[in-house]
């Protein structure tokens, strides 16, 4: 059966990356988001993951009086890669190729994003995970 998309944009939830104990990661849960998405993945379709943290940290929720907006934001921020970290690990143990591309500079975790590295790695058949946002709260 030929897939009716032949790119698309998953959004993950990190809330549901925690499964029942609303916090943190449940690599359970993880390994059977990974499996869904190599499923897909191996029909021929171009996956890339937007993924989300708040099961570790919500920016606009946790700003306040102790912590400015900004700076709320941006731990949320490195929240999104501590999942794409889990998510990439699992994805790597079933053998699907990954790679995280992040608006924070991180090159000793994730790629920096760019628009055309990202493009050729999924087009090299690779599941692309965007996390940091753009790295500017």
């Amino acid at each position: 059966m030929t897939p009716k998309y032949k790119r698309i944009l998953l959004k993950l939830s990190g809330e549901g990356m925690a499964g029942e104990s609303k916090t943190g990661i449940d690599m359970t849960v993880v390994e059977k988001l990974a499996a869904e998405i190599k499923r897909v993945h191996e029909t021929g379709v171009q996956i890339c993951v937007v993924i989300g943290g708040g099961n570790f940290f919500r920016g606009a929720k946790n700003a306040g009086a102790q912590m400015d907006r900004s700076e709320a934001d941006q731990i949320g921020m490195m929240a999104t890669v501590m999942n794409a970290l889990a998510l990439k690990a699992a994805l790597k143990n079933m053998g699907c190729a990954a790679t995280i591309y992040s608006g924070l500079v991180m090159p000793q975790v994730c790629a920096v994003y760019n628009f055309r590295e990202a493009i050729q790695s999924v087009a090299a058949g690779e599941v692309v995970i965007f996390a940091g946002g753009t790295g500017c709260p």
